[in-house]
């Protein structure tokens, strides 16, 4: 249920991250920083629709 208040997620320096979670349910999520996620994969697509 916090998901649904979620507007920022920082993921900075998280080197290890290799994918995300489902953030479906983030619907107010505007901004995720993956600055220094050296290993992340792709970005799933519930959250395709944020601009860079």
């Amino acid at each position: 249920q916090w998901l649904l208040h979620l507007r920022r997620l920082d993921l900075t320096g998280s080197k290890n991250l290799e994918q995300l979670p489902d953030l479906s349910h983030a619907v107010k999520l505007e901004e995720v920083i993956t600055q220094g996620c050296k290993r992340l994969k792709r970005i799933p697509e519930s959250i395709s629709n944020l601009t860079s």
